[in-house]
């Protein structure tokens, strides 16, 4: 059990708002059409019962054992690390990110390190934030250095990322702010603190570009491709049932002779069945898109309990 010292909030009385932008729906990923999905009825996020009122008496102090150390985060950092990591991990599919555990993503932001999962999240941090910036016309240099600006940009790799990521802060005044946490020390190398507060910049970053409030606005339905992703031509094709990509019966692997009567999926999402993630993930968060985590509960004493990524957090 992982404690947090965030200070808690125990609302006494919890309102539903048809208006909340958070809900979890259900949807079918079947279509019938290659070429167009209709929206899926829209279902209201289920709530958890409410919590009991406070009630001013005496009442015998909780004791607690003693917080679990498998993780090599610092127990004072677990949630944000569990925020950033929560965003990568259900926006996998528009990242192009295959998913990892929790216990991964932890010891790769304490090493110390060349790591291939550090470089990954942020050059595809890096490769949304700046196809929205591309969207948007917008240009980093004069017009007569706009070539060379993008070069450093867009050739961006494993090796040279560190060096992309600082030349977009310096773009704007406005994320200068996150500057010291990578000129502190060689990024990145430094403290686990540095590259939680990098990421957490990215990751605010996507979430205000339009992939990502298409993703959220989608309630699930699936916007399959036009063409087979092996051989991109039309005609009839097989749907997976939990990404876009189509495929021709002869082009899966291995080859079909007939539409299978059960759900099917591409081997891109049978590979991404991770131990550890994709089986420990609660029914409630299948019904995407899930965009907010719930507290399990209140005590007596006002604390909150979260149960995130296969661990109680108090």
């Amino acid at each position: 059990m992982e404690e947090d010292d965030d200070d808690s909030d125990y609302p006494e009385e919890m309102e539903d708002d048809d208006d909340d932008a958070s809900y979890c729906t259900e949807s079918s990923f079947r279509s019938h059409s290659t070429y167009s999905s209709t929206p899926g009825r829209r279902k209201p996020r289920v709530h958890r019962p409410r919590s009991p009122i406070l009630e001013e008496k005496d009442i015998p102090p909780l004791d607690f054992p003693k917080s679990s150390e498998d993780l090599m985060v610092p127990n004072e950092h677990i949630m944000n690390v569990i925020a950033i990591y929560e965003v990568l991990r259900n926006f996998g599919t528009v990242l192009r990110l295959s998913p990892f555990r929790f216990e991964d993503f932890c010891a790769a932001l304490v090493s110390q390190e060349q790591c291939t999962l550090m470089a990954e999240m942020h050059v595809v941090l890096l490769k949304a934030v700046l196809r929205e910036e591309d969207t948007s016309n917008t240009t980093f240099g004069p017009a007569d250095l706009k070539d060379s600006v993008n070069s450093t940009l867009y050739f961006i790799d494993g090796m040279t990322w560190p060096e992309v990521l600082r030349v977009y802060c310096e773009s704007d005044q406005e994320y200068h702010h996150v500057l010291p946490y990578q000129e502190a020390e060689d990024y990145p190398y430094g403290p686990v603190e540095n590259k939680i507060k990098v990421l957490q910049f990215l990751v605010d970053q996507f979430l205000t570009t339009n992939i990502a409030r298409e993703e959220l606005m989608s309630e699930g339905v699936i916007q399959y491709d036009d063409h087979c992703r092996v051989c991109h031509k039309l005609g009839d094709l097989l749907c997976c049932e939990t990404c876009s990509a189509v495929y021709h019966l002869e082009c899966v692997k291995p080859p079909l002779e007939e539409v299978p009567e059960d759900e099917w999926q591409c081997e891109v999402c049978v590979a991404h069945k991770v131990p550890g993630v994709t089986d420990c993930v609660a029914e409630i968060q299948k019904n995407k898109p899930y965009i907010r985590h719930e507290p399990i509960g209140y005590d007596r004493s006002r604390r909150k309990y979260w149960f995130l990524n296969r661990r109680l957090i108090m």
